[in-house]
């Protein structure tokens, strides 16, 4: 009797604590789980098993991939660039990459480091063997996979955006047909009181990229710009216009 009465106790002083409070836990999935809240059931669950369509329907959450037929490898690389870079994403891998010449492949993962995209060798294979079978990388042929099927800007399109598009048509064609002066013009319609980062990419970066002469800007090199920025993700272009643009 002594003994089990010793084994109970034993058992009651090394046995896990069930009751965590709420925070606790909260704390504790933050610092050690990688995966998201609605994905937490499907932890344990192994890739053999997920392919093989063995598991109940109840197990499979559906999912719309924002680059079909590609690999997933290509989907990572545009989330971790959107991620860092945001609307000016794009701008970025044409700012340094160039966007219509072809670079060699070991340029192009420097590239992508650069950029600060964390893919492994052999995801950077997949994405090259995808684009291209050749040693060399078309940095136009990249970039179009990573848009995707969004549409180009057009009438059909949000209000807020059709109206950056009238006021940048505007500049482009205000009487007398003076040249475009990009910071003067363009930077101008950037809240730089909320987004002063915005109005330093422009400069730094997009001007660079999207316009041969800062004093005498071409109408299509805005639009370029602009599609670009919508690519990126619509819903969020179209809520940029309320808070980064003076429109």
């Amino acid at each position: 009797m002594s003994i089990l009465k010793r084994d109970k106790k034993k058992e009651e002083e090394t046995a896990l604590k069930p009751h965590l409070d709420r925070e606790t836990l909260e704390s504790y999935r933050k610092t050690w789980c990688s995966d998201p809240e609605f994905q937490r059931h499907r932890r344990f669950m192994t890739e053999t098993r997920l392919a093989s369509g063995n598991l109940g329907k109840q197990f499979n959450i559906p999912t719309v991939r924002p680059l079909p037929g590609t690999p997933k490898s290509m989907e990572l690389c545009r989330e971790q660039l959107v991620e860092k870079y945001g609307l000016f994403a794009f701008t970025m891998v044409k700012a340094m990459m160039g966007s219509t010449n072809n670079i060699p492949s070991a340029e192009f993962r420097r590239a992508l480091s650069s950029l600060g995209c964390n893919l492994k060798p052999y995801q950077v294979n997949q994405i090259i063997a995808y684009i291209t079978p050749a040693d060399e990388v078309p940095v136009e042929q990249f970039l179009y996979v990573l848009r995707g099927t969004v549409p180009p800007l057009d009438h059909k399109q949000p209000e807020n955006v059709a109206t950056f598009q009238r006021v940048l048509a505007s500049i482009a064609n205000r009487a007398g047909g003076a040249a475009i002066n990009w910071e003067t013009h363009v930077v101008r319609l950037v809240n730089t009181r909320d987004h002063p980062e915005v109005a330093e990419a422009l400069l730094e970066y997009a001007a660079p990229v999207y316009v041969r002469d800062v004093q005498d800007v071409r109408e299509k090199e805005l639009q370029d710009m602009l599609q670009d920025m919508y690519a990126i993700s619509p819903d969020t272009f179209a809520r940029s216009m309320e808070t980064v643009w003076n429109i």
